[in-house]
């Protein structure tokens, strides 16, 4: 229920005919038009957390950017994506001014009794996630258009209200970047820590107590796949989804996102992933979510691009995380383009790769310095998930005009 003292209005209702244009489509813009370098066009691959992450995106000669000018964003315009996974959009600020709104992307130019920044938070809020969702059309491939997106329905505060409304989110989002970025500044003091320990071995004080044996260069190489079992997730079609039942953990999930999708049907045990299981994402990006991962999450399905990895009697699964953080590193530059900015790997190229194999008495006190590590980064998780409960929390009595700021 919203405040009964909101403007009540269609989104189509707050502009001119230029308030929502599509993207150009493919025979507007082909492959071979993108270059190195030149205009960025924003994709819905490049739309995160309701930013543009310039990390991938694809560009096209000045020359070209003149040619497709009427889709030319500027400073307050939001660029949403169209199709796939509804509600990834972003503001436009001074420094994007004459990008172009790409293939796949709405471009939305809001004006008068709504603020672009108060629009991207509703557009971005899982009620509205829900509604473009169920309007979508499309079987395999859920997609927007101008006539869709002109019947959202919205319920605007007063101006002042709306400001308010967006500096608590804005403030809120903030705490949550600060301690995810202290999650992933641990996760790499981890990988530095224990790349040197894998290499080097585990210092003077552990070898006085127990013999020289255990020096790296003695310990015998090992295939990956003789150290475990990899089990690869299930490919959950659009139309599986339920507004229940278990999460499906997908590569975002590994990477920290706390939002999911459902699946409410019976999971096979190759495919069910438990608190504490030891994952390995083959696909996503390079420095990012590519790689393993302890999943510290609830119980859930696993979706496809990520492998269930047990290891195998003898070997001490903390230990062989660590391992696999390493190899991971020694094997990446195989990896190959996948879908975009992400990369992929073919089973082989884990299984096959040689890591050298401590002792077991090695290896458990290597996962005791893991789990050290791991605890701490248990403490932050749980910082980060506290803080996006509460803007979930947040977002839904502020939206729904439960909750007032004055």
């Amino acid at each position: 229920m919203t405040n009964e003292s909101w403007l009540r209005a269609r989104l189509g209702d707050l502009g001119g005919k230029h308030l929502i244009r599509t993207g150009p489509y493919g025979s507007e813009l082909r492959a071979v038009d993108y270059v190195n370098g030149g205009v960025p066009v924003i994709m819905p691959k490049d739309l995160r957390d309701g930013v543009i992450d310039t990390t991938n995106i694809a560009r096209v000669a000045s020359s070209k950017a003149e040619q497709l000018a009427r889709y030319q964003v500027e400073p307050g315009d939001i660029v949403l994506a169209r199709r796939g996974e509804m509600g990834r959009c972003a503001l436009i600020g001074s420094d994007a001014e004459g990008w172009l709104c790409g293939t796949g992307c709405l471009r939305i130019r809001p004006r008068g009794q709504v603020d672009a920044r108060y629009l991207l938070q509703v557009l971005r809020w899982k009620e509205t996630v829900a509604w473009l969702a169920d309007h979508a059309v499309g079987q395999t491939m859920p997609s927007l258009n101008t006539r869709i997106l002109a019947d959202l329905p919205l319920s605007l505060p007063s101006a002042s209200e709306q400001r308010r409304i967006v500096d608590a989110l804005v403030s809120t989002a903030r705490s949550i970047a600060r301690a995810r970025a202290v999650m992933e500044q641990t996760r790499r003091v981890r990988i530095a820590s224990f790349r040197r320990l894998l290499t080097l071995g585990p210092g003077l004080d552990f070898l006085a107590r127990t013999s020289n044996a255990f020096l790296p260069e003695r310990w015998p190489s090992r295939a990956v796949g003789s150290l475990c079992r990899l089990s690869n997730g299930r490919p959950f079609r659009t139309d599986e989804r339920s507004r229940d039942g278990l999460p499906i953990i997908r590569i975002r999930n590994l990477n920290g996102s706390t939002r999911f999708n459902y699946w409410d049907g019976r999971p096979e045990p190759a495919w069910t992933v438990e608190r504490g299981d030891l994952l390995f994402a083959w696909a996503g990006v390079k420095g990012s979510s590519f790689g393993p991962r302890l999943w510290l999450g609830p119980r859930g399905v696993l979706n496809q691009h990520i492998f269930r990895v047990d290891p195998r009697v003898g070997v001490v699964k903390a230990w062989l995380f660590e391992a696999l953080n390493l190899a991971t590193e020694e094997i990446v530059d195989h990896a190959q383009g996948f879908k975009d900015s992400l990369l992929h790997l073919r089973k082989r190229d884990l299984t096959e790769h040689r890591v050298r194999v401590p002792p077991r008495q090695v290896q458990q006190w290597i996962a005791e310095q893991s789990r050290a590590l791991a605890e701490l980064e248990a403490v932050e998780r749980s910082t980060f998930e506290g803080l996006t409960r509460l803007r979930l929390g947040l977002t839904d009595d502020l939206l729904g005009g439960r909750v007032r700021t004055c």
